[in-house]
């Protein structure tokens, strides 16, 4: 609420001020969309961002939700489908529909899958081998005492 607004306004002699709606256009808006958000197409109310951990997340967000616009629209140049127009479900339902397509979604999951495996494993290994490397150090390099 714009602060002394009503005040002002009752200065004035506008009768009834106190019952004027006294915001800037932000956050006018904001109430509007958090009361109507169905409407406007949004399942639930918006909240406002309260911490830079917040920021960072919707950040990394938008990036991945940006690389995903930018893979599908490489998808759309390989079936020669209209980027702007098609959903990633068009874009499925066009590659399942033949053959071919169907081998290519399953040859693009299995090489996921593979990738994913193959990164766990070196994550696990990568572990182990710090875990062996701390227990075989000598005492004397795991503690360290100080002389005086």
């Amino acid at each position: 609420m714009a602060q002394g607004a009503h005040e002002r306004l009752e200065a004035q002699g506008l009768r009834g001020g106190s019952q004027v709606v006294c915001s800037t256009v932000h956050s006018f808006c904001f109430k509007v969309l958090r009361m109507f958000h169905r409407e406007a197409g949004f399942e639930r109310p918006p909240t406002v961002l309260h911490t830079t951990r917040d920021l960072d997340r919707l950040v990394k967000l938008c990036y991945k939700l940006a690389k995903l616009n930018q893979l599908k629209e490489e998808v759309c140049s390989w079936l020669r489908l209209p980027a702007t127009q098609t959903s990633w479900q068009g874009v499925f339902e066009d590659l399942w529909s033949s053959d071919e397509g169907r081998r290519l979604v399953q040859a693009v999951v299995a090489a996921a899958k593979t990738e994913v495996e193959a990164r766990h494993r070196s994550t696990a290994a990568s572990s182990r081998l710090q875990q062996a490397a701390s227990s075989s150090r000598p005492r004397s390099a795991r503690r360290r005492r100080t002389r005086l």
